[in-house]
């Protein structure tokens, strides 16, 4: 589509697509639509200027606006920059962090250092030669020789696959500085990233002992060993964390579905309550809890099911010496032996209102 600016000058290619492909009333039925649409936004001086320059124009498409002047389009994209940075995006980091350092480096002042390094970071992921490049050139020429540079050439050779000279980089920061925690974590990353997991949980294992505060290291460890299903260790890994931030709701799940998985259902219940104490509505917990009390008592999450499924017979087979899994006969669970004893009786049906307590408030 062809948009003419206030001072008579064509610009073509940044309002949409061409209509040539459609003929007749369809196309001017859609010449119509769009100018409509953008008829608004070409009174605006700020708008003519920017489409003067076609990266201005791509940036202010990107950013979904129409009319905005070179400040307020570097702010929008800074800002869109931060929130990407948060979320670990390294595609939008790219994609908003090139179109800051090619239209605004100038404007950037202090900032301009932390957002080269994040679209390097961003580039690494995405296997983006050029940015590499250019992050790294200008970041060397104001940072020569600094231990956070050299950390992050290491990081780029990984992103290569050249693991052995980021090994030689983080051997040698650390003989400057043995008390980098960021450099001997590159270690466990480095062999995570060659799949060498015993030797990433032997490092890991040492770092503790030197560091044992560390939330994210004792994370990792707990993850490692539940993907080797480890459950024993990683419960341990998980206690640490939840001694350590004991308000995070994630670290009592995990915990408590941990020691669920250890056979500890006492106290993994007690932890699922925990959870449920600072959110009421975390449906993990609920059902740690509807599992917990079936593994306690005996008893079948949905009971109205269970018997509407199995439905009782006059005589039930007392010949069979078959045994559950909490070591009692079948036939001492049957709803006749049940009906027999009023106290049996009685703790099944609170059981029951129990159960349906709890669903009632998954339900809410």
């Amino acid at each position: 589509m062809i948009v003419r600016e206030r001072h008579g000058t064509w610009l073509s290619g940044c309002l949409g697509h061409s209509v040539k492909s459609l003929s007749g009333r369809e196309a001017a039925g859609e010449r119509q639509s769009r100018k409509r649409i953008y008829a608004p936004l070409l009174r605006s001086r700020s708008i003519a200027i920017l489409l003067k320059d076609r990266a201005s124009a791509q940036a202010c498409w990107l950013l979904g606006v129409g009319e905005m002047d070179e400040a307020g389009t570097q702010m929008t994209l800074l800002r869109k920059l931060k929130e990407r940075m948060s979320t670990r995006r390294p595609d939008e980091i790219l994609r908003y962090g090139s179109q800051l350092l090619r239209r605004y480096s100038n404007r950037l002042h202090d900032e301009l250092y932390t957002i080269l390094e994040h679209v390097l970071l961003a580039a690494c992921d995405m296997g983006h030669r050029q940015w590499i490049d250019y992050c790294m050139s200008a970041l060397r020429s104001k940072f020569a020789g600094s231990i956070r540079l050299r950390r992050l050439e290491g990081m780029v050779k990984e992103a290569q696959g050249d693991y052995q000279g980021a090994k030689q980089i983080y051997q040698k920061i650390l003989e400057e500085k043995p008390e980098d925690m960021l450099t001997r974590k590159r270690f466990i990353a480095l062999y995570k990233g060659q799949r060498r997991m015993a030797e990433c949980v032997d490092y890991l294992n040492k770092y503790l002992e030197e560091f044992v505060t560390d939330t994210e290291a004792w994370h990792e460890l707990g993850e490692i060993y539940i993907s080797d299903n480890c459950l024993s260790k990683a419960t341990f890994c998980f206690e640490e964390l939840v001694m350590y931030d004991h308000r995070n709701p994630y670290y009592v799940i995990t915990y408590a579905e941990l020691l669920y998985a250890t056979g500890e259902y006492e106290l993994s219940r007690k932890y699922y309550c925990f959870a449920l104490e600072m959110d009421d509505r975390n449906t993990r917990a609920l059902w740690g809890i509807l599992l917990a009390n079936e593994q306690l008592h005996g008893s079948k999450v949905f009971p109205i099911a269970s018997s509407a499924a199995s439905p009782a017979t006059d005589k039930p087979p007392t010949s069979s010496k078959r045994k559950d899994g909490h070591g009692s006969s079948s036939a001492a669970n049957s709803p006749a032996t049940q009906s027999v004893t009023p106290s049996t009786t009685q703790s099944s049906s609170t059981r029951e209102e129990h159960t349906a307590r709890v669903l009632t408030k998954m339900a809410l």
